[in-house]
């Protein structure tokens, strides 16, 4: 391994060092050139420049016609640089920013037959749209929203509670109607919080539904809006008369 030295390769597209042997056939380069460059080697013209600073290369190609001819034969060293050209036409040469893949594409009635895809398993195991009575419930629930938002009223007091029933908040319905940046089928209620427990502003990815201090707007669902006379939060209520201090 000790003749073995380095040269540089450069191409239009590439630019490395390369070991080479000097009882490398010229044949073998080229193929090795290959691995790299992708050019096949009968439309390689390689180019020989002796050293950096050299401006007139030995065309190789047209010098050594016996692809037997070695690396010792045509006098490479360390300071050698080879310039691989493509002489294949342009319309034939790959081009890394153009996309000429063809992509396979399948029709949805096609891919609705198929057997071994994730919608066949779906549909045997009925998931998702596939199972009926889940579609059924879905629907029974938005039918459900939207009735009950049609008995809420802008401008009421309003509370809701969590899941346990241990933290109310209140405030006031600010909006009803559709917010599609949430969700385009679900009726939805714009609530004022009387304190900053609330994810907004009033608006929703830049579309604006009413007005409030950031933290105090919330969009939430009918079912869980109970509209009547709840008073407003005092921050303040748990304080004593005697209580001089804040």
């Amino acid at each position: 391994m000790s003749d073995y030295f380095e040269i540089q390769v450069t191409s239009q597209q590439t630019s490395s060092h390369r070991r080479v042997s000097p009882q490398w056939t010229l044949l073998y380069l080229r193929e090795r050139i290959e691995l790299f460059t992708g050019i096949p080697p009968q439309s390689q013209q390689l180019l020989h420049f002796t050293n950096s600073t050299s401006t007139s290369p030995i065309d190789l190609t047209a010098k050594f016609n016996s692809d037997a001819t070695t690396l010792k034969d045509i006098d490479l060293s360390e300071s050698s640089r080879i310039h691989v050209n493509d002489t294949r036409p342009l319309e034939e040469q790959y081009h890394e920013d153009e996309d000429s893949t063809e992509y396979f594409e399948l029709k949805d009635e096609d891919y609705d037959k198929l057997t071994n895809s994730v919608r066949h398993w779906k549909r045997e195991n009925k998931l998702g749209r596939f199972n009926s009575d889940l579609v059924q419930s879905q629907s029974d629930q938005l039918s459900k929203e939207k009735q009950l938002a049609e008995t809420l009223t802008i401008g009421a007091r309003f509370r809701t509670m969590d899941k346990e029933g241990t933290n109310e908040r209140r405030g006031v319905i600010a909006y009803v109607g559709a917010v599609p940046q949430i969700e385009e089928s679900t009726t939805w209620v714009g609530v004022k919080f009387d304190e900053p427990v609330g994810k907004n502003d009033g608006s929703i990815k830049g579309e604006r539904y009413f007005d409030c201090q950031m933290g105090y707007g919330g969009f939430l669902k009918p079912s869980v809006v109970e509209m009547g006379d709840f008073e407003e939060v005092d921050i303040f209520g748990d304080l004593s008369d005697d209580d001089d201090e804040i």
